[in-house]
């Protein structure tokens, strides 16, 4: 009897260890998720269908494309395959727009290899830290050091200004009025990538209350506009061209029929 009961006991304590582990491992995921997305917003913006692997390759030149393989999405996997990376779609339901989004487990096997390719043995958040860091480092970042390494940082580039609602008095005086000056429209803007289809975001950034924006773009040219109503106000599209570790200035405005 007793001959079981220690058997018993050891079988606890080994489902116990597994727990723990599937649980400590679970927890530095989350971490890795949630600082990833965090340094993905502050260079890419808030992509329309979330974070995918070739939005992840661009924001961090620090990723390979064999990093990605095996990665799960909500409606599919990423897989490397003769040098090249393509999505595979492995879901019955219906097909959305953010099929190729990183899902949680999507991350877990993220994080498996891109530190086993680096080698980094992640057993605690700290440990994810360090991961982290050596991807920024990869990206031309300054390490905790100080100290630059090779390369541009990534994503210094892109857009900023303010949104303008006008105009706000039916008569307009000479000289102006101030109280009929254009005010600051908070709403959403809309990033659209030339020569792409006019439906198809490529990001998306929040004003302030006071209509004030900034969005960080890799080098490009854009489409910008900031959302009205169904009829006013109306908001005209600005082209712009992102050069490399450029912040431009740009407001945009929105009319809002008064005459």
């Amino acid at each position: 009897m007793k001959k079981y009961i220690l058997i018993f006991v050891a079988i606890v304590a080994v489902i116990g260890i597994f727990a723990y582990s599937n649980s400590s491992k679970s927890d530095q995921s989350a971490f890795f998720k949630d600082e990833l997305i965090k340094s993905g917003l502050e260079r890419f913006g808030q992509p329309i269908e979330g974070f995918n692997a070739f939005i992840y390759l661009e924001a961090f030149p620090g990723f390979e494309e064999v990093d990605f393989d095996g990665v799960e999405t909500l409606e599919g996997k990423m897989t490397f395959k003769d040098g090249t990376l393509t999505f595979e779609r492995t879901a019955d339901n219906p097909i959305t727009s953010a099929e190729s989004m990183i899902s949680d487990e999507g991350y877990t096997t993220l994080m498996k290899n891109f530190s086993e390719r680096i080698g980094v043995n992640v057993e605690t958040e700290a440990d994810v830290a360090t991961l982290l860091e050596k991807l920024h480092e990869s990206n031309g970042e300054p390490n905790a050091n100080g100290d630059d390494n090779t390369g541009i940082l990534p994503f210094k580039s892109g857009a900023m200004g303010k949104v303008l609602l006008g105009p706000t008095c039916p008569v307009e005086k000479d000289p102006p009025d101030p109280n009929c000056a254009d005010k600051g429209y908070a709403t959403t803007i809309q990033v659209i990538e030339k020569n792409s289809p006019k439906s198809s975001l490529f990001s998306s950034v929040e004003t302030d209350k006071e209509g004030n924006y900034k969005v960080f773009l890799p080098p490009g040219e854009y489409e910008l506009q900031a959302l009205g109503g169904k009829t006013f106000p109306r908001c005209e599209w600005e082209d712009i061209t992102i050069e490399p570790d450029t912040m431009i200035k740009i407001d945009l405005t929105c009319d809002t029929g008064i005459r």
